[in-house]
C-alpha cells in the first residue's frame, strides 16, 4: 500500500466515488485518487465477468493483486490483464469493465494513459 502510494498519491486526492456496493455478492467497487478498487470480501465465491463502472474510455491495468504471490496468495488474476472500458454506462458512470474477481482479494486499477 505504501508504494502504491508512492506511485499514484492517492490518499491526498478529495476525489473518491463509491460505485457499488453489493451485500449479497460482498462485494464494493469504488475511485479514489484516479483509481478503481474492487473488494471481493466473499469467503468463497468468485466472480467472473463482473462489471465495473469506470469513469473514462481507455484501459485499466493492475496497480495491485492482494492475491499475488508476493503477498502468499493464489495468483489466480493474471498481473498483466488489461481491461478494456466498454461505453456501457454502469452504476453512475459512463464506461464499465468486466473482471475477474477472486473471493477473499482486492484488485486496484489505474487507467493507462497511453491507451
Amino acid at each position: 500500500m505504501q508504494s502504491l502510494e508512492q506511485r499514484f498519491q492517492f490518499l491526498g486526492s478529495g476525489r473518491e466515488f463509491v460505485t457499488r456496493k453489493h451485500d449479497g455478492d460482498k462485494l464494493i467497487s469504488f475511485e479514489r485518487g484516479g483509481l478503481v478498487w474492487v473488494l471481493n470480501f466473499h469467503p468463497s465465491q468468485s466472480f467472473v465477468d463482473y462489471r465495473i463502472a469506470v469513469e473514462r474510455a481507455g484501459r485499466y491495468k493492475i496497480a495491485l493483486d492482494t492475491d499475488a504471490k508476493e503477498f502468499d496468495g493464489h495468483s489466480r488474476v493474471d498481473g498483466r490483464s488489461e481491461y478494456v472500458a466498454m461505453e456501457i454506462p454502469w452504476d453512475g458512470r459512463d464506461y464499465s469493465i468486466m473482471v475477474y474477481i477472486p473471493c477473499r482479494t482486492g484488485l486496484v486499477l489505474y487507467w493507462d494513459q497511453a491507451s
